[in-house]
C-alpha cells in the first residue's frame, strides 16, 4: 500500500476540478425570484452536494487504500442494463404515475436487480426513501415534483 498513487491523484484531481467548477457556477447562479428571509435558496442543495463532492475528492486523493480488484464487465453488464432499464421506466412512468409511485417502483426494481429480494425489508425502505426525498424537495426546498395524473 503506497501513500502516493499518481493514478488516484489524477482521478481525484479531475473530480475535484469538476466539483470546483460546478460549485463556482452554483455560487454565481442568480434566481429570478427572491426567497423569504431566512429560507433556503433554491441553489443551497446543489451547493451542499458540490461541497461534499469536493471534500470526497480530496479524501480520495489523500487516504491510502489497498489496490482495487475489478470485476469483469461481462459479469456486471446484465445488472447495469437492468438498472438502466429501471431508471428509464422511472423517467417514462414519472408523468403518469407521479414521483412517489414511480420512485418506489424503480427502487424495488433496483433492489431486485441487486439481489435484495426481501419484500419485508425492501418495501418499507423504498417507501421511506422516496417519501423522504419527496418531503425534502416539496416542503423544505419548495421544488414541485410531478403529481399522479391519468392523462
Amino acid at each position: 500500500m503506497k501513500f502516493f498513487d499518481p493514478g488516484r491523484f489524477l482521478i481525484g484531481a479531475i473530480f475535484l476540478a469538476f466539483g470546483l467548477v460546478m460549485l463556482h457556477q452554483a455560487v454565481t447562479f442568480e434566481c429570478s425570484f427572491t426567497p423569504e428571509p431566512f429560507s433556503l435558496h433554491p441553489m443551497d442543495f446543489p451547493k451542499g452536494v458540490l461541497v461534499l463532492w469536493c471534500l470526497l475528492s480530496v479524501l480520495y486523493i489523500l487516504v491510502p487504500r489497498e489496490p482495487v480488484v475489478f470485476i469483469s464487465l461481462k459479469h456486471v453488464a446484465p445488472r447495469l442494463i437492468k438498472t438502466a432499464l429501471a431508471i428509464l421506466f422511472f423517467i417514462l412512468a414519472l408523468r403518469h404515475a407521479g414521483f412517489v409511485l414511480a420512485g418506489i417502483l424503480m427502487l424495488l426494481m433496483i433492489f431486485h436487480v441487486l439481489d435484495f429480494r426481501s419484500l419485508r425489508k425492501s418495501v418499507p425502505i423504498a417507501v421511506f426513501s422516496i417519501v423522504l426525498v419527496w418531503a425534502v424537495f416539496v416542503h423544505l426546498l419548495q421544488i414541485p415534483l410531478p403529481q399522479f395524473s391519468l392523462h
